[in-house]
């Protein structure tokens, strides 16, 4: 009888150990739509591989090499002109260069300096090309880790 219950219970403690796994390394919760004139908060991804939150859980802290966060982001119009991201790392050469896409498509690129330790954040901005197409819908929105580098921390990004 005993048995049958340990049993039982070790069944319940894998899966549990399983579904913490997925928290950490796979899909997170929804957090829901944000449309391209709000700043989107890093930790507002519906799927994430790689990352987590950064010590001081002021953003999301890019660790491997092709980490990557998910977001639906509902296009209200494609005449923005500018991808901005509120960026940290202490890592000697920055933390590494990001692909941002829409709907698969190529919409910026960007890198994070050293900017002098993990929390001690300054903006970056580049030049944005939304598709005429996607104007007017929810995409998915993919930031993704495109170098080998140190960590880079995003706190939050803008399309303006």
């Amino acid at each position: 009888m005993i048995f049958e219950q340990l049993k039982k219970w070790n069944i319940v403690v894998i899966f549990m150990c399983l579904f913490a796994g997925m928290a950490l390394y796979g899909v997170a919760e929804a957090a829901g739509d944000v449309q391209t004139n709000q700043t989107i908060q890093a930790e507002n991804y519906y799927f994430q591989w790689g990352t987590g939150l950064n010590g001081a859980g002021t953003g999301v802290s890019y660790r491997e090499y092709r980490s990557d966060t998910k977001y639906n982001l509902t296009v209200t119009s494609t005449d923005y002109t500018t991808f901005r991201a509120r960026v940290a790392s202490g890592g000697a050469n920055g933390g590494g260069t990001y692909l941002v896409t829409v709907d698969g498509h190529s919409v910026a690129r960007f890198s994070i300096p050293n900017t002098g330790g993990w929390v001690r954040f300054q903006t970056v901005s580049v030049p944005v090309s939304i598709p005429d197409h996607l104007d007017g819908g929810t995409y998915v929105l993919r930031i993704y880790k495109e170098t080998n580098s140190s960590s880079g921390v995003i706190d939050w990004v803008q399309f303006r």
